[in-house]
């Protein structure tokens, strides 16, 4: 990559398919959160889950594994 590719910064269409889907989990798991921020406790779960549930199945394992990799953080 040259120094102008690496300022431009990244361009999707380069990327790899699970690359891209991964970058779409994280996404995913962004707005869940955002969704949820100002609920607490049980209700913040139940919402959590209802959200998760119109997620793609093929997309889920993912957006599950990016939602605790930001719970971490």
């Amino acid at each position: 990559m040259s120094t102008s590719a690496a300022n431009a910064g990244l361009n999707l269409a380069e990327l790899t398919a699970d690359a891209r889907a991964l970058i779409e989990a994280d996404k995913t798991a962004c707005l869940i959160r955002w969704k949820v921020r100002d609920l607490k406790g049980p209700e913040k779960q139940r919402q959590g889950n209802v959200l998760l549930a119109d997620v793609p199945e093929s997309a889920r394992p993912a957006v599950v594994a990016a939602l605790k990799a930001r719970g971490s953080r």
